[in-house]
């Protein structure tokens, strides 16, 4: 990446190695990574030096800087997060149909219905939840969840 006469980075990779590494399957497909999978090959990269208790260079204000800035230009590209439809009724009900009673299925079939039940939470907070942060009463069962994830 470089800057353009008008200030833009500009992509820099060869049409021939770009090509070469599609053809390759190691990239998707051609042209820049978004923003969205800098990130997770940074984080990838930083969980891999803390596993080792190594000196981890995406700590460095210098990567902090240069992932914001490269938010800031993805914005201006146009470039939005990809929001995923929630389910319908129709199409739980369809997945519940494919649990049978092993255990396994049991829990899957709970945490579908937990999931839905609950206003649609993200994956993140259904595996976090907790019984020691939920209360029942005659109808309901309430999840408090996670003070950090709920003020965001």
């Amino acid at each position: 990446m470089r800057r353009s006469a008008e200030g833009e980075l500009a992509w820099e990779l060869p049409p021939t190695i770009d090509q070469a590494l599609v053809t390759a399957g190691l990239k998707a497909k051609l042209g820049p990574w978004t923003l969205a999978t800098v990130r997770h090959r940074v984080a990838v990269l930083s969980t891999a030096h803390r596993l080792k208790h190594a000196t981890n260079p995406c700590e460095q204000r210098a990567i902090r800087t240069v992932l914001s800035r490269a938010a800031r230009a993805a914005v201006k590209r146009g470039e939005r997060p990809h929001k995923k439809t929630a389910i319908t009724l129709a199409e739980l009900e369809a997945m519940l149909a494919t649990c049978d009673d092993t255990l396994e299925d049991t829990r899957d079939r709970a945490l579908l219905c937990f999931g839905f039940a609950s206003g649609g939470r993200r994956r993140s907070e259904i595996a976090a939840a907790d019984l020691r942060t939920c209360s029942k009463s005659a109808r309901n069962i309430r999840s408090y969840g996670d003070e950090s994830t709920l003020s965001q």
